[in-house]
């Protein structure tokens, strides 16, 4: 997700979870990214480094759930 989807998801988000939005590498702080990049057209390595942000995302984003559930 970058910054154009997330700015099209709060322009019709409800009231009533606005400020629950948010790009997906905010849950990976050791990430110098923010956003993650689009490999369309890209090198075998683009895709590469898009599967190891997502997998650190992920999993940063999933011990935020355990922390929440717990």
């Amino acid at each position: 997700m970058d910054r154009n989807n997330l700015e099209e998801l709060e322009a019709v988000c409800p009231h009533d979870y606005r400020g629950h939005l948010g790009l997906f590498l905010d849950f990976a702080p050791d990430s110098k990214l923010l956003e993650v990049p689009d490999p369309y057209l890209g090198k075998p390595q683009d895709f590469e480094r898009v599967l190891d942000l997502t997998e650190r995302g992920a999993a940063a984003l999933l011990e935020v759930i355990r922390a929440r559930l717990a």
